[in-house]
């Protein structure tokens, strides 16, 4: 059912309404994450989703973002500081009664954002200890002033040896942003 709601959702953002993208140019955070919950609520779908949807200007470095349910990006600044982006609300289809906002922020050059599921945090070991975001953070300050080519390897790398021989229980996923605007 997962990949059903993945089609409608990617249909409806891109379907005639043109909810990404229309006449008046590229659609803000709040209102899609707003006409995601208004369009998917859980009594009709039976279902939930999280979602990140964020906007780069890359002219102006100049990120604006919203988060529905799903783990925070982490902004990796220049210098090694990380900073979770933790504006967030519910997951889409719960019916939240607060609409979603956005939340924006000034990237400098070289700063990198990570993107990531649940299943790193909850990866599990034989042990039946979580990955967790300590350790996740440990790993982004080691490798933060990598090429982010190098940084997002280091995570999948150091998940699957933390894992062994345990098979995971939910998706591994991670995207890597630098910004060089």
């Amino acid at each position: 059912s997962a990949a059903l709601i993945s089609v409608a959702v990617s249909q409806f953002l891109r379907g005639r309404r043109g909810l990404l993208v229309n006449e008046y140019g590229i659609t803000s955070p709040e209102t899609v994450l707003n006409s995601l919950n208004h369009t998917f609520p859980f009594e009709r779908f039976d279902s939930y989703f999280s979602i990140i949807y964020m906007i780069i200007d890359h002219t102006q470095g100049l990120l604006t973002y919203s988060c529905a349910g799903h783990p925070p990006p982490i902004l990796i600044q220049g210098d090694g500081t990380l900073e979770v982006l933790d504006h967030h609300g519910p997951v889409i289809g719960l019916g939240n009664d607060k609409p979603f906002s956005q939340k924006e922020k000034i990237l400098q050059y070289g700063d990198k954002i990570l993107l990531y599921t649940d299943g790193i945090l909850e990866n599990r070991n034989p042990a039946d200890e979580t990955f967790g975001k300590h350790r996740l953070y440990e790993i982004l300050k080691k490798h933060s002033h990598q090429p982010i080519q190098d940084l997002v390897e280091a995570v999948y790398v150091t998940v699957n040896n933390f894992r062994k021989t345990a098979l995971p229980e939910d998706d591994i996923s991670i995207l890597g942003i630098e910004y060089v605007g």
